[in-house]
């Protein structure tokens, strides 16, 4: 019958869906999350708390304490090896977290709201851009910071290239690229 011609459609379907195996909550309102590159653990984000929170995805155990910042964040991401979680937030900071455990590796202060933070593809260096009109290039081991880059507008998003040596700007809907000048620097002193 046409009836259950329908049943053996949805049946069919719904054995080829995606299925929810595991529901992590939380006593407040988790407002993102990102997977480590391997899927091992789970950065869940707090928004307007100004905290993340490292999760075994398998499990959904907790395996750090809260990544508290002072204010609302507004980034949160693993880099590309997995090892280590990038937070930035209203409170003028930018964090760097073992992300294994959630100790905390380096704190990238700014003198105004940091409004994103990117890793570049290998992990040594990071992005960051606040409201004021400057994207700054941090060493990821040492906090310190590689060059400051002017910029026309605030920043809503960044992006390393996959070599290192460009980064792109979201501007207010334009998209800037920005060459690192000083390339031939940058590799003196850090290697090819």
């Amino acid at each position: 019958s046409r009836a259950q011609a329908h049943r053996i459609r949805i049946a069919s379907a719904l054995d080829h869906s995606p299925r929810l195996v595991r529901l992590l909550s939380h006593e407040t309102n988790m407002t993102r999350a990102a997977f480590s590159p391997d899927g091992a653990r789970l950065l869940a984000v707090s928004e307007k708390a100004g905290w993340a929170q490292l999760f075994n995805a398998n499990s959904g155990a907790p395996i750090s304490s809260r990544l508290e910042h002072a204010d609302a964040l507004s980034a949160a991401q693993f880099n590309d090896a997995g090892d280590q979680a990038l937070t930035a937030g209203w409170d003028g900071a930018a964090r760097i977290w073992d992300a294994s455990n959630g100790r905390l590796l380096q704190t990238l202060r700014h003198d105004d709201r940091v409004a994103g933070a990117v890793f570049s593809h290998d992990g040594r260096r990071i992005a960051t851009f606040t409201f004021g009109r400057a994207l700054r290039i941090w060493d990821a081991r040492t906090g310190a910071i590689e060059r400051v880059l002017p910029i026309e507008a605030p920043a809503n998003e960044a992006e390393f290239s996959p070599d290192g040596k460009w980064v792109a700007a979201g501007l207010l809907g334009v998209v800037l690229g920005f060459a690192m000048l000083l390339a031939r620097w940058i590799q003196r002193r850090h290697g090819p």
